[in-house]
Parts: C-alpha cells; sequence; structure tokens
C-alpha cells in the first residue's frame, strides 16, 4: 500500500484563523504547500518510512513515541537527532525558511504516527 504525504503531514500555521474557518490567506497558501507536499524527497521518506516500520507493533510505537518525549526533557537525544538531521528534515527546514515566517513548525509523520521530518 503507497501513503500519500497529505495523510502524514501536520503544519502550524501563523496564518490567523476565524471561528469556525480558514482564513482567505490559508487558502492563498495551498498551491505552495502542495508544491513541497508532493515533492520527491516528502513522498520518498514517508514511503521509506512505513515500509522500515510495516512490521512494528503498537507497543513498540509506543516505545518509540516514549523515547522521543523523554529525550525532549533529556540531553541524550539520539533518536530526534537522527530524525532532525535526515535529509528530509534538512529540506523542510529549507521550505520553513524560505516562507518568511509562514510556518512556526512543519513536521511530517509516517503510517504510524512517528515522525519521519
Amino acid at each position: 500500500m503507497k501513503w500519500f504525504p497529505v495523510i502524514v503531514i501536520g503544519l502550524l500555521l501563523t496564518l490567523p484563523v476565524k471561528a469556525d474557518y480558514v482564513s482567505d490567506e490559508a487558502y492563498k497558501m495551498i498551491p505552495s504547500i502542495k508544491e513541497w507536499l508532493y515533492s520527491d524527497i516528502v513522498v520518498q521518506e514517508i514511503n521509506k518510512q512505513n515500509q522500515r516500520h510495516s512490521a512494528l507493533s503498537m507497543r513498540e510505537v509506543n516505545d518509540l513515541d516514549k523515547q522521543w518525549r523523554t529525550e525532549l526533557k533529556s540531553e541524550e537525544k539520539s533518536l530526534i537527532n537522527q530524525v532532525m538531521s535526515s535529509a528530509l528534515s534538512e529540506y523542510l527546514k529549507s521550505v520553513k525558511s524560505n516562507a518568511e515566517g509562514t510556518y512556526t513548525e512543519i513536521f511530517v509523520m509516517d503510517n504510524k504516527g512517528l515522525n519521519v521530518g
């Protein structure tokens, strides 16, 4: 099964959100979001991690999530550093940088909800 990033990407926008709908400014961003969202590196890295993690049990997924949360508060950050230094993370950092403050955070997750970049 092939997973597409539209399902597994999260991003926080610094754009105003009004009541029950997203602002016009956010809708204007959709074409640029689609451009990087469907880039080869995003799609390839999600698919690679989905394949690597295909046999993970729910317990193993929870253990990795717990390790991530523990590392956030620790000096030891092996898992976080591994993800944050990946080619995908470097690409997402450049997308964020080039967006001139539009995004406060961009992250991509696999089909298990684990961070890819």
